[in-house]
């Protein structure tokens, strides 16, 4: 998966990428009868706690304006 974040993809990108990939080796092994289960083991998604900010609607048309002005 190192090859989606050297493309310039963010974890969330990359998280659900590798949660596809674990449904496809999940669904290979498990109706399929295809043992899969230590190349499965290999994907891990990364965990990362995401700051929640809350702007008034004054105070987010006041930070929109700041990025205009200065890209």
């Amino acid at each position: 998966m190192q090859y989606l974040y050297k493309k310039g993809y963010h974890d969330r990108y990359v998280g659900n990428n590798i949660k596809i990939a674990r449904s496809i080796f999940d669904y290979l092994e498990l109706e399929k009868n295809m043992h899969t289960r230590n190349f499965l083991k290999s994907f891990y998604v990364k965990k990362a706690s995401i700051a929640i900010l809350v702007l008034s609607p004054y105070n987010l048309i006041q930070e929109l304006l700041m990025i205009y002005k200065h890209p």
